[in-house]
């Protein structure tokens, strides 16, 4: 009877070990699975951060991004192009690294300069034409549409298949650069010179 009683015992306490153990080897693989889990939460995060597309401008809150400004730098690229093939032909040298101004600011970085004040100054009036209820006409519309056939026409398939200069992208930045000139255009109307006041301000000895 009392072997039974020990013969019990024994089984009985190896049947807690195999379940403390079972219990052990759950909770370590619970830890491995949240350990992994919290380690790919934390990469994701990272690489998050660091490659989304992030502002380069914002004009009255509006967020520009690379891609809002492709076409503005489109543009530019080409005129300085022609401005580098022919300083190459007649100077031998590269505008784009060229030193254009006395403070010793080159091709490159005054194209950049250029790009941001032609988008800055475009979303200023193309935000002032929409608050205004300016809108493109028909007309207006379908010489868009030839201008971006014939600018997409003269790319090549890696330009064509850039962000921002894709089909769309490409009309939406002419639309906005078309909307912009027109509010401008309307203000510019809009102002009167009293030539009269103008000459009473003009002494003789100014003649």
């Amino acid at each position: 009877m009392e072997e039974n009683m020990n013969n019990s015992k024994k089984i009985s306490a190896k049947k807690k070990e195999k379940i403390k153990a079972g219990v052990t080897k759950k909770t370590r693989n619970r830890i491995v699975v949240i350990a992994v889990a919290f380690l790919a939460l934390v990469i994701g995060a990272i690489c998050f951060e660091q490659f989304r597309p992030k502002a380069i401008l914002s004009v009255n809150g509006e967020k520009l991004y690379k891609k809002d400004m492709m076409y503005e730098i489109y543009v530019k690229e080409q005129q300085y192009d022609n401005m580098n093939s022919l300083y190459q032909q007649m100077y031998g040298k590269n505008y784009w690294d060229l030193q254009v101004n006395d403070d010793g600011t080159t091709g490159r970085e005054e194209a950049r300069e250029k790009i941001l004040q032609a988008v800055t100054k475009r979303e200023v009036l193309y935000q002032a034409a929409q608050k205004d209820g300016l809108t493109l006409s028909d007309s207006e519309k379908a010489e868009i549409e030839t201008k971006v056939k014939n600018s997409r026409d003269k790319m090549n398939d890696y330009q064509r298949a850039m962000n921002g200069l894709d089909e769309a992208s490409f009309r939406t930045a002419l639309e906005k650069e078309t909307l912009a000139n027109k509010y401008q255009e309307k203000k510019e109307a809009s102002y009167s010179i009293d030539e009269q006041a103008v000459k009473k301000t003009i002494s003789q000895a100014d003649n």
